[in-house]
């Protein structure tokens, strides 16, 4: 029996929430479970469509490389001279390798000490 004090009832809530949850979890397995194997493999499809949108590490890889070959030649790139490079070598539209370079700027690849110009970490 618990004691009916704060802390207890403290506990008790608690206890009820992660009741609540667990039987939310097994309704959501139970629902999956139900699904035939095309619905399931129609959501395979649906998931990979979505992955086809996230940037690639080989696609992130050639434009690191290009801009590192850049950067040694003249210490530091203007962003539209690394644009314009791979849409003559690579034919890499410009959206593209900007979304890349956006995405090399957010995990901390490279950096911007001005704006326009990159360099690499």
């Amino acid at each position: 029996m618990w004691c009916l004090n704060e802390w207890g009832i403290q506990v008790q809530k608690r206890l009820d929430e992660i009741y609540f949850k667990q039987r939310q979890l097994a309704r959501k397995l139970e629902k999956f479970n139900s699904y035939t194997e095309k619905e399931k493999k129609l959501m395979g499809i649906r998931g990979k469509r979505r992955k086809a949108y996230e940037i690639s590490s080989k696609e992130q890889n050639v434009v690191f490389s290009i801009l590192k070959e850049m950067e040694r030649e003249t210490g530091i790139v203007k962003k539209t001279e690394i644009i314009n490079e791979l849409a003559t070598k690579r034919k890499t539209p410009k959206e593209e390798t900007e979304r890349i370079l956006t995405q090399l700027l957010r995990e901390g690849k490279i950096y911007e000490p001005r704006e326009g110009y990159l360099k690499i970490t």
